[in-house]
């Protein structure tokens, strides 16, 4: 949303192969800045959005991690008590 009444929008229709409609960009005033360099900065900004993203796997490596500590802390606790009674 919007709010004011001076604001510079820019406002982008990518190609008809693009998932988007329309791209709007608000620019700031003190900013000055090319047309054609804004225009730049939008089609990278709209061909980023556009392309497959891969899939992550945080919460499998999130998983892997936490097993990892709990295996580690206890052969760190089996090798302390094997200490103590020796």
């Amino acid at each position: 949303m919007l709010k004011g009444i001076n604001r510079n929008v820019m406002v982008v229709r990518p190609h008809s192969n693009s998932p988007f409609e329309a791209v709007y960009f608000v620019i700031k005033k003190d900013k000055g800045i090319y047309k054609t360099d804004m225009i730049k900065e939008a089609n990278r900004i709209i061909c980023e959005g556009a392309a497959p993203r891969k899939p992550r796997h945080r919460k499998l490596k999130l998983t892997l991690l936490f097993i990892c500590a709990i295996l580690l802390g206890a052969a760190a606790a089996v090798v302390i008590c094997l200490l103590t009674l020796l």
